[in-house]
């Protein structure tokens, strides 16, 4: 236990160094290998990601060059991009290149839906209103894509670089919500509840959370785990507490529970 307190001590020590040390390795890709960055990518706090723009930027575009790129390397970076828009900083990945991802059938999914996130997220220093290419990009992808999760990430995009104003991306989000009890759409709709959960009624989620299949009632429990605080409505409790007798479902119920008033759950277990 000593050994583990003291090795847990130093790890701070050692990952800080670590990072200034990035800042001079991350354009070179050789130098590292993709377990690695990703845990130097991990250590940088927030706030100072920021300073190492430049060599990250250059580390996306290297990393996605390699045949088989680090997937969790790319994401990590994906995800700081889209911390930095919300911090109003200018981003960390060029939007040609997430152009590039996004439209690369044969990329990973998860790391393919993380790149149209990114792509519609505006950052500080970029054109407004987004390039046409841009937008053109993710208009092909809700039209044409076969995937309900990809259509419903590119309409997502699309609402973000238009300020809610695109019509198709709207069209495109309530048809996958009409159609979430669908198998096929059960991601969608839980992409939908993570990304834009006013767009997900209460009324709706109980309809899901009473009626959907096994797997839907799934993606509804994982929806309410994502809501705002301001979107707890107290009618979701008991449909919730309902699902604690499945197991399969019990564990996601629990964990969205836990973020309504105590006072309201605790009389319907």
């Amino acid at each position: 236990l000593q050994q583990h307190a003291e090795a847990r001590e130093a790890a701070p020590r050692r990952s800080a160094r670590r990072v200034t040390l990035t800042a001079e390795e991350l354009a070179t890709r050789g130098a590292v290998s993709g377990e690695q960055l990703f845990f130097l990518l991990q250590s940088i706090p927030v706030e100072q990601v920021h300073k190492f723009s430049e060599e990250i930027g250059v580390l996306f575009a290297s990393e996605v060059a390699q045949p088989n790129p680090h997937t969790p390397t790319l994401m990590c970076i994906l995800h700081l991009h889209r911390k930095q828009a919300a911090l109003l900083r200018p981003g960390l990945v060029d939007p040609g290149r997430l152009r590039g991802l996004v439209l690369r059938p044969s990329a990973d999914l998860d790391l393919r839906l993380g790149a149209v996130l990114a792509l519609g997220t505006p950052v500080a220093g970029l054109q407004i209103p987004a390039e046409a290419s841009t937008v053109e990009a993710l208009e092909e992808l809700v039209s044409k894509s076969p995937q309900a999760v990809v259509r419903a990430a590119a309409a997502i995009a699309l609402l973000g670089l238009t300020k809610y104003t695109h019509t198709a991306a709207h069209l495109e989000i309530q048809r996958c919500l009409l159609e979430s009890t669908r198998a096929e759409n059960q991601n969608a709709l839980r992409m939908i509840g993570e990304e834009l959960p006013d767009m997900v009624s209460d009324g709706y989620l109980l309809y899901l959370l009473l009626c959907a299949s096994a797997a839907g009632r799934l993606a509804a429990i994982h929806v309410c785990a994502h809501l705002p605080p301001g979107r707890r409505s107290l009618m979701l409790v008991d449909p919730l507490v309902q699902q604690l007798s499945s197991r399969a479902r019990a564990a996601a119920a629990t964990q969205a529970l836990a973020l309504f008033p105590a006072p309201a759950v605790v009389p319907a277990l």
